[in-house]
């Protein structure tokens, strides 16, 4: 799981924390922070235009894409088949 955050001025620290959880409880899933404004060019391959986006791959290909700061539950139902 990839997102988009990482600037030193973002505040979503309750996000970040969801999404930790999140891979805590998957064998099957890594977490990791991208600062969009130091590597613009995955940004815009990812098409991440918002931030918070959180990209789930698997097997090196984006899978699902969630945009926006959403509750562990929306994530856990979006990438359910994943973790």
């Amino acid at each position: 799981v990839w997102h988009g955050q990482g600037q030193p001025w973002d505040n979503h620290d309750d996000l970040e924390v969801n999404h930790r959880k999140l891979a805590g409880e998957s064998d099957r899933a890594e977490f990791v922070t991208l600062n969009i404004d130091e590597n613009p060019v995955v940004a815009s391959r990812y098409d991440v235009l918002s931030i918070p986006t959180v990209i789930l791959f698997d097997g090196g290909e984006a899978r699902e894409t969630v945009v926006g700061a959403r509750p562990a539950a929306h994530f856990r139902a979006a990438f359910g088949s994943y973790l």
